[in-house]
């Protein structure tokens, strides 16, 4: 298969997936607020992540996490996920949809 190919089909998976974890949350948001959206989906991936790390013998907890640019990067990051999930909560899904799609112009 062509590189050209794969990277069509791995973007097309990746929409996919992107829009069904909207559709999730989106429907979530009726009947949970976006702070508790976000623990769930943030305790889920940091159970998953910290038993793949396990199983592959690599730290869960590292020194370097503490430095300034690592926690101003994950201040910014949950200030993002806090937005995105609000968003998501309270406009259409295809106008937050349209709008992640058109951050890389910017």
């Amino acid at each position: 298969m062509a590189d050209n190919l794969k990277g069509i089909l791995l973007m097309t998976v990746a929409m996919f997936g992107l829009a069904l974890s909207d559709m999730f949350v989106k429907l979530a948001s009726g009947a949970l607020p976006p702070a508790q959206i976000i623990l769930f989906i943030g305790g889920g991936a940091t159970l998953i992540y910290g038993l793949a790390a396990l199983a592959l013998g690599m730290p869960v907890f590292s020194r370097e996490f503490f430095r300034p640019v690592v926690l101003f990067r994950t201040a910014a990051e949950a200030a993002a996920s806090v937005s995105i999930m609000t968003a998501i909560a309270l406009v259409p899904l295809s106008t937050v949809t349209a709008i992640m799609q058109s951050n890389p112009l910017l």
